[in-house]
């Protein structure tokens, strides 16, 4: 049982952290896109 439950938080916790490097990649796209890097205003 406990095998189960450290698989499982392993899993919710690589969720979490891949939930935040998209936020984080979405936050850098849109500064980077405002500064008129990439998109044309």
């Amino acid at each position: 049982m406990s095998g189960f439950l450290s698989s499982v938080l392993a899993k919710a916790a690589f969720l979490l952290l891949e939930a935040l490097v998209m936020r984080l990649v979405q936050s850098l796209v849109l500064s980077m896109t405002r500064r008129g890097g990439l998109l044309p205003a």
